[in-house]
């Protein structure tokens, strides 16, 4: 089983038409070893909009569905600390910013947004997800 660790460093929140720095732990919850970028098959990511009165109500944002990333360019096999991590002194083996300048990310102030990473394993039968609640300002 695989446990998480999420940081964000702008505590949640971020600017409309804006982007964020998504940062995350991802480690064995029985050992606490990080994972590392060999264990992972994909990585994709999907940003939804959450519907004001229900926000299990859930709807896509373009250009953000699904996206494949490079597992090399978001995973690292030491973990990273530095100014933009303080939950621990272990540090960050997960930094992703995602590019904005062809479809906003975040396209509508006072709304809340799910980000979404789908981590596949190479041998571990269940996708790992890292989530992460943006309310847009």
């Amino acid at each position: 089983m695989l446990e998480t660790h999420y940081q964000l460093t702008d505590q949640g929140h971020a600017f409309e038409n804006g982007s964020s720095v998504f940062l995350a732990q991802v480690k064995e919850k029985s050992s606490g070893v990080l994972l590392n970028p060999h264990q992972i098959e994909t990585i994709k990511y999907s940003v939804y909009r959450l519907d004001h009165s229900d926000p299990a109500v859930k709807s896509i944002v373009p250009g953000h569905c699904e996206v494949p990333l490079s597992v090399t360019d978001v995973f690292f096999e030491t973990p990273i600390l530095d100014g933009l991590w303080n939950a621990d002194p272990v540090g960050y083996n997960f930094k992703h910013e995602p590019i904005v300048s062809a479809a906003p990310l975040f396209p509508t102030a006072g709304r809340h947004y799910l980000v979404e990473y789908r981590i596949t394993l190479i041998d571990h039968p269940n996708d790992v997800i890292v989530r992460y609640r943006i309310q847009v300002i």
